[in-house]
């Protein structure tokens, strides 16, 4: 079965399906050039809503484990690759849990060329992977804020207390803070200041996320009264410095 993924500058891939086969995306285009753990790219949330292609053309070669996940799903909103390589030795393969968390992707086209697409491009490429040919043109596949699904949550019973917000945080995070004797209180980006307030945090660390933190606008303000009241860190995502 084929797959079209069409670039919003009118670019057309076409490929093998793999994946959840009925399903389309839209979103940004971003690559990683990781060899191995891809089972943690998938399920990392800074991953969210993309379309996430891997450089490295083989993947799939391994099996998975559940241990590795850094989130309890598929973050990617779609799939990118050369080769899907099938692993008969493994309970739970690639494409197996593409399919079942209702995942997208596409094989069996030139990474490579799509790399320096992104690479050359200014600022984000954004993508459309269908089942059959569409039309784009420049500025019609817009980015939206939109923050990963997050319950508040206490990871710990230890001090001090470090409230995590989540902006697609991924699990090794929060077990490098639990692993330090921490208390991480998780909280979406939505939270108030005054519930966060009401959580007697020792200090404020901000995850990193999908997407350019310049287009989460509407979150600085409780960032800059954060910044007036307890110390604040934040973990790299990109030009966060010139948002904060």
């Amino acid at each position: 079965m084929k797959k079209y993924l069409t670039l919003e500058n009118g670019q057309v891939f076409i490929g093998r399906a793999c994946g959840d086969l009925s399903a389309e995306r839209t979103g940004e285009l971003v690559f990683t050039t990781n060899m191995t753990g891809y089972q943690e790219t998938l399920t990392d949330p800074s991953y969210t809503n993309q379309l996430v292609m891997f450089t490295y053309p083989l993947i799939g070669n391994y099996g998975l484990d559940a241990h590795a996940n850094q989130s309890n799903q598929v973050a990617a909103s779609a799939v990118i690759l050369q080769e899907l390589a099938p692993n008969l030795s493994a309970q739970l393969g690639v494409n197996e849990l593409l399919v079942q968390n209702h995942v997208p992707g596409i094989a069996e086209i030139d990474t490579r060329q799509l790399t320096k697409i992104v690479r050359s491009a200014k600022g984000a490429v954004r993508a459309k992977l269908t089942n059959y040919p569409v039309e784009s043109s420049p500025g019609q596949w817009g980015v939206t804020e939109s923050y990963p699904a997050t319950n508040p949550s206490t990871l710990s019973n230890e001090s001090p207390k470090v409230v995590l917000i989540d902006f697609g945080t991924k699990q090794d995070i929060i077990n490098s803070l639990t692993n330090l004797g921490a208390v991480v209180v998780v909280v979406p980006p939505t939270t108030s200041f005054a519930e966060i307030q009401a959580l007697n945090s020792d200090g404020i660390l901000l995850s990193n996320g999908p997407g350019n933190p310049e287009d989460y606008q509407t979150v600085l303000p409780l960032i800059h009264q954060l910044t007036q009241t307890y110390p604040l860190q934040e973990i790299r995502w990109q030009s966060i410095h010139c948002s904060v």
